[in-house]
Formats: structure tokens, C-alpha cells, sequence
């Protein structure tokens, strides 16, 4: 169910920029500004996260220094809201074991609801049986009770998922040249690049100094990016066609697929169209109008008909008219 959530957020993000009007070339202006404004969106929280401090309103201090350095500035707010809820709780029972100490925990004006959290102190791991921190990745209101109980001035790192932390992203590995696909087209190659220098650009474009810094990088690589492209296509022009690789700008046409439906005996697609025959013959080649088999046919039925003796017809009683009675050559008049 997350993941389709996922989608249908895209989807619903995406909505704004597009409709189902738009052209394909205006699809793709308007997907790049979708994703402009996502990159420029995101560093501009990264920065106020590197160059702020939340505000700390509860009153384990500590706990919630601790996690306003850890956590993002989102993730934080979820957290200070179960710090928030864990002064509705109070200790029903605590049992040691072994191993691990158990707590029991109700609530305020709900003594009936309880939780039950296991703490192991030889590593610093709870485990809670509302699993919210297995489905969020955030500790719950019990844990902090717990961390209140055991007096940590620290979440511990069981309790952190690293995709939270303001150094999520550090950790992640940028994917080299040799994992990417050796058919990375120029329009790829276009797009990841921008990706990166986006982000430089949000930075050098806040300090005067910077920003000349940058630009002045920038001009030098130009050149020096663009002496390489001129060398390389004079090459491949000198050593001729067949060795210039073929480039693939903007979108291209789509996969020419097979059409839905049955693709039984009934489908004419791949099939060869079937010939003409004639009416009358059966034969390929001619219709029925060239057919000269229904033309010799027909010059029999008319020398039949005039060899044949003429029949008298009867008279219609019914009949006054002289006029409409058939008149032969050999009847008298």
C-alpha cells in the first residue's frame, strides 16, 4: 500500500505541470520544470537544515537536542510529537530477566491499553510491540519512556534509520560511469549532469565570491569540453560515416508492438492479403466483368434460344386488351 501511495503522489505532483492536452515536446519542457522545481525545492531544505536550528519545546532536552542534529527537519517534528505523547504514560510493571529488562506501560485516563517494550542493555535495543519503529522507522512514544526510565541523554543507534538522518544522503555511493549502461545515450549523459551542477549552482549563487568562482570554472571547462567535441568530430568525419556512432537527441518514436485482441485466426496482422477471384469461375486474376468462360456460357445460351421453336402462349381471360398479348413472326394477323 506505501508504494502505491508513492505512485499516486508522483502522479498527483506530475498533475500540476501536465494535462492530457499536452504535446509531446511540450510534455517534455514541462517534466524538466517538474523536476527543477523538486531539486531546487530539496536544496533549499537541505539548506536551511545545514544553517538553522530547531526550536526545543519539551522537556527531555537532551533527547531532543540529540535528535534536531540527527534527524531531518520532518522526521524531528515526528519525533518531538511522540515526545509529546510519552507524558501520557506511566509504568504499569517492570520485570527483569536475564537478559533484557520488560516494561509495561498505560496511559493516562486509559488504564485498560498497554504496551510492553523489551530492553536489551548489553547492545541498546527495545523492541515494542506496536512496532511503529518497524513500520515508520522512527521510535515511538514507548521507547522514549523506556530511554526516560534507563536515563540515556541519547537516542540509541538501534533506534535510528539511516535514510532519516540529515547524512542519509552522504552515505549513499553515486553509481560510477562503468555500473551505468554502455548505451547511455547523450540525452542521459545531459541529464545527469545538470542534476549535478544544479546543486553547485544553488550554493555558488549565494556569495559574490562564490559565484565567480564558479562561473569562472565553468567558462574553463566550457572551453575546454568543447575543443575535445570539435577534435573528436573532426575525426570521425576524417575516418568517414561508418564509424561516426549514432545520436540519439530529444525522444524518440516508440516500439512499433502488436495491436490488443485475439491474436488467434482471426487476426489479419502478418498476414499476406488474399488475392481477388472471380465471381463466377473461382479463378485468381480476372473478376467477373473479363471472365471468359461466363462469356463463351452466355454465346451458347443465345445460340440455343434462337434455334429453339416458338411456343404459343395461352390467352388470359382476364386479358381485354389486344395490345398486350405477345405477337410471334408465323401467327396470322
Amino acid at each position: 500500500m506505501r508504494s502505491t501511495q508513492r505512485v499516486e503522489g508522483m502522479n498527483a505532483y506530475f498533475n500540476i505541470f501536465l494535462n492530457q492536452k499536452v504535446r509531446l515536446y511540450e510534455f517534455v519542457a514541462q517534466y524538466d520544470r517538474a523536476l527543477a522545481k523538486m531539486r531546487v525545492n530539496e536544496a533549499e531544505t537541505e539548506s536551511k537544515i545545514e544553517n538553522s536550528f530547531p526550536v526545543l519545546t519539551t522537556p527531555l532536552r537532551s533527547l531532543e537536542k540529540h535528535a534536531a542534529e540527527l534527524f531531518t527537519r520532518k522526521i524531528f517534528s515526528l519525533f518531538q510529537h511522540e515526545i509529546r505523547k510519552e507524558g501520557k504514560l506511566f509504568v504499569m510493571e517492570r520485570v527483569q530477566l536475564e537478559d533484557h529488562r520488560t516494561y509495561r506501560f498505560g496511559e493516562y485516563k486509559a488504564p485498560t491499553c498497554t504496551w510492553t517494550v523489551e530492553y536489551f542493555p548489553a547492545n541498546i535495543t527495545m523492541k515494542c510491540c506496536c512496532l511503529k519503529f518497524e513500520s515508520f522507522g522512527i521510535p515511538c512514544c514507548h521507547m522514549i519512556a523506556v530511554m526516560k526510565s534507563e536515563q540515556l541523554m541519547c537516542i540509541p543507534p538501534s533506534c535510528v534509520l539511516q535514510r532519516w538522518t540529515r547524512r542519509g544522503r552522504s552515505k549513499c555511493q553515486q553509481p560510477s560511469l562503468t555500473q551505468i549502461c554502455s548505451t547511455l545515450t547523450q540525452t542521459a549523459r545531459f541529464g545527469i549532469l545538470s542534476s549535478c551542477f544544479s546543486e553547485m549552482s544553488y550554493y555558488a549563487s549565494h556569495a559574490d565570491k562564490d559565484f565567480e568562482e564558479a562561473r569562472e570554472i565553468a567558462f574553463q571547462l566550457t572551453s575546454q569540453m568543447k575543443k575535445r567535441w570539435a577534435m573528436r568530430k573532426e575525426g570521425n568525419a576524417e575516418a568517414g560515416d561508418k564509424n561516426i556512432a549514432p545520436k540519439l537527441y530529444g525522444v524518440g518514436d516508440p516500439n512499433v508492438v502488436k495491436t490488443k485482441g485475439n491474436p488467434g485466426g482471426t487476426s489479419s496482422m502478418g498476414k499476406p492479403p488474399k488475392p481477388r477471384r472471380c465471381g463466377y469461375c473461382r479463378s485468381i486474376g480476372h473478376t467477373k466483368r473479363m471472365c471468359k468462360k461466363l462469356a463463351s456460357s452466355s454465346q451458347r445460351e443465345g445460340s440455343n434460344s434462337d434455334s429453339e421453336p416458338f411456343m404459343n402462349t395461352e390467352l388470359d381471360p382476364h386479358t381485354d386488351d389486344i395490345d398486350e398479348l405477345p405477337i410471334y413472326p408465323n401467327d396470322p394477323v
